[in-house]
């Protein structure tokens, strides 16, 4: 992990084009769509699927700060976007796929809100660390027992 965050580091770094960040509505289609498959596949196959947010690392909401967030599928690995950019974009996915599990009416779990805002379970802004796994598991797991947190 390390000798990656250093190699992109050295990379020359370039933001994503405006004219790729407008194609957002573009995207949430093609999301909504997606979502609505996996739901469809899953109730096919006899389950019930459950849908979860995404969650960030409350850090990115200082946006004072500046830093540059790595879209590693976004122009071939090469581009970052803002924070602002970011909170934008996750904000929209997980309010489309709210909005997909109500129409649905499948599970939703608001793990942005369980977590509320605790900063020590990424390693990176996006993914957990060990204990920021176990915590997710957790709290996932009361949701889908005890019906907390819906």
């Amino acid at each position: 992990i390390e000798e990656e965050r250093k190699a992109r580091q050295e990379r020359q770094q370039q933001r994503v084009a405006e004219a790729k960040m407008e194609t957002l509505p573009l995207a949430l289609a093609s999301y909504r769509k997606n979502l609505e498959t996996i739901a469809e596949n899953v109730r096919a196959s006899g389950a019930e699927p459950i849908f979860v947010a995404q969650a960030l690392a409350s850090h990115l909401a200082n946006l004072e700060s500046g830093d540059d967030f790595w879209m590693g599928a976004m122009d071939g690995g090469d581009s970052y976007v803002d924070q602002r950019q970011v909170l934008q974009l996750v904000g929209r996915f997980n309010q489309e796929m709210a909005t997909v599990a109500e129409e649905q009416r499948l599970r939703f779990i608001d793990l942005p809100r369980l977590l509320h805002g605790e900063v020590d379970l990424y390693y990176d802004s996006v993914h957990f660390n060990e204990r920021g796994a176990q915590v997710v598991a957790d709290k996932i797991a009361a949701v889908l027992t005890e019906g907390e947190g819906l």
